[in-house]
């Protein structure tokens, strides 16, 4: 017997999968199995659904950022023969009304206080361990290449895994660039024009997030035009370049000035590769372990200032 394909809508949040479809009057002496399987973990998950007529409606709760296969089959009442499945793979991710939720909720946390704390600034830098350099000058031609964005920051969110990157900071630290670093001992000083030119580059905004005490703000910048960048125009939110209120770039006499909120922490993903012929390095002092974790720091999920849903 041929196996039909089962028409069923699909829709999905970082906590839910929502599945509906309906049968036809022919379609009579039929149930459904619904298998959903984790694919990270390999759990499995069967559900017997109920007759409900000729609509049929399934809420499944899922866990923020991680993916799943799921399979409707229906198979008839009497001796379980297959007749008709559906299958696909989602992962659970923030819906477009979720991130401008968790936008505005970093909007109010900025403006909370005060105005925001916008301070010049010439450099952005990246500090990793001497390692990691010399593997670049060595090995890459001095090309720092970009690579897949970790775990870190919300589950849910709509970079993880999805685009490539690099990881900058403007923070200044007693308006100075930092003399230590968690994530290593050399620090990397790169203009920002090179990368936060506003004839250039585009940026978004994509995650805001903390770990217990620090909140966190994921801005990504993109060249205009390139994969990443149409990547991030569909799915993140556009930023104004000389307005916003994380990082920006404003024009004076032909040139720009550069200026940055140091009241909160501004992560800057840059998704193209980067020579570092030219730029300058400083040996700093690395606290911690000096380096940072290879799958990223989960965020803290019972903040109720930087979660859609606190736990």
């Amino acid at each position: 017997m041929n196996v039909s394909h089962l028409q069923v809508k699909c829709s999905f949040s970082s906590e839910q999968i929502y599945l509906s479809w309906s049968i036809s009057e022919k379609q009579r002496n039929v149930k459904f199995v619904m298998r959903g399987k984790n694919l990270r973990t390999g759990k499995l998950t069967i559900v017997d659904i109920p007759d409900m007529g000729k609509q049929f409606e399934l809420p499944i709760a899922t866990t923020s950022g991680e993916k799943f296969e799921i399979r409707i089959q229906m198979v008839s009442a009497d001796f379980g023969i297959l007749l008709a499945e559906w299958s696909k793979e989602v992962r659970a991710e923030f819906t477009s009304a979720e991130l401008l939720e968790l936008y505005k909720k970093c909007l109010n946390f900025v403006k909370e206080d005060n105005k925001p704390s916008m301070v010049e600034i010439t450099q952005l830098y990246r500090c990793k361990p001497k390692e990691y350099w010399d593997e670049i000058c060595n090995w890459q031609s001095n090309i720092m290449k970009t690579y897949s964005k970790d775990k870190n920051g919300h589950r849910g969110n709509l970079i993880n895994g999805k685009i490539n990157g690099l990881f900058f900071s403007g923070r200044l630290i007693d308006w100075n660039l930092p003399k230590s670093s968690p994530f290593g001992d050399v620090r990397m000083d790169i203009d920002c024009i090179s990368v936060l030119h506003p004839e250039r580059h585009n940026l978004y905004f994509a995650d805001f997030y903390c770990n217990k005490e620090i909140h966190y703000v994921t801005v990504v910048v993109c060249i205009t035009g390139t994969h990443a960048d149409r990547y991030c125009r569909k799915n993140l939110i556009k930023l104004d370049t000389s307005t916003n209120l994380f990082i920006r770039s404003v024009p004076n006499n032909h040139q720009c000035k550069f200026y940055i909120n140091n009241n909160i922490w501004i992560e800057i993903l840059y998704t193209e590769d980067i020579n570092l012929n030219g730029n300058s390095f400083t040996s700093i002092r690395a606290t911690g372990k000096g380096s940072s974790n290879t799958d990223g720091v989960p965020n803290n999920k019972s903040c109720t200032i930087c979660n859609l849903y606190p736990v």
